[in-house]
């Protein structure tokens, strides 16, 4: 699904990626770990060029991308990856004045040119994805935090992206609020789909990822399946820093 060669980016002085290299397989689902700083969200964000990479390269399918100071990367480039990756965001980044089913339909119609009736019978099936058909003309401000997250998920899915993207999407909701949104994330690594997620938690990553990152300042420094990752690492760094979350 995607390659990633080399990548560096930095902000100023701060060197937020440093040679990053790695394989995301189609089908599967790939967490990232790692300390706050290490270079996580940056990562994620320069896989769909929300950051663009100041080196290296971003491979997916028979297209390569390839980033350096001299060579300024086409606008409609950048378009046509972000069209493939649908993003889930920590603030769930619903529009406040449109309903539940409208925050759904407006991607569909804007970006997939789909007419209104399709638009609608698509923003429905996704909605009942996610347990949620019932609140579809509710507004964002009068949903949990848990059921906002919810309704961005199904938002991303309804774009039939080849790839989904998290950044840490349980951060900004209460504790008794998590468990819902990773169920649906549990449940939609089931169907197949490509996943991509940052997160903090540790429990989710070892019951859903197929293969697990960590990182550490702005490096991979350990991966593998999350049996051997977090039963049978010999990094110091990332025993560390699951003493460090354990306790």
């Amino acid at each position: 699904m995607f390659t990633i060669k080399n990548i560096e980016k930095s902000f100023g002085d701060f060197k937020a990626l440093n040679n990053v290299n790695a394989t995301f397989e189609k089908g599967k689902t790939t967490v990232i770990i790692g300390s706050s700083g290490s270079g996580k969200s940056t990562l994620l964000r320069c896989l769909n060029l929300l950051e663009v990479p100041d080196f290296g390269e971003i491979s997916y399918d028979n297209e390569t991308l390839t980033f350096s100071k001299e060579h300024k990367l086409k606008t409609n480039k950048k378009l046509e990856l972000r069209r493939r990756t649908g993003m889930i965001f920590q603030s769930f980044n619903l529009f406040p004045h449109l309903t539940v089913e409208e925050n759904i339909k407006e991607g569909i119609i804007t970006v997939q040119k789909r007419n209104k009736i399709m638009a609608q019978q698509a923003a429905i099936a996704h909605l009942e994805m996610v347990g949620l058909v019932d609140q579809k003309d509710k507004y964002p401000h009068q949903l949990s935090g848990g059921q906002q997250q919810r309704v961005a998920i199904a938002r991303g899915m309804a774009l039939k992206p080849d790839v989904l993207l998290y950044d840490e999407p349980t951060s900004a909701l209460d504790p008794e609020l998590v468990g819902e949104v990773l169920n649906v994330i549990k449940d939609l690594a089931k169907t197949g789909i490509t996943q991509i997620i940052v997160t903090h938690e540790m429990k989710f990553a070892q019951e859903v990822a197929d293969h697990v990152l960590f990182m550490d300042k702005g490096e991979i420094v350990d991966q593998g399946n999350p049996s051997e990752l977090f039963n049978h690492s010999n990094n110091p760094r990332l025993k560390q820093f699951l003493n460090r979350i354990n306790h």
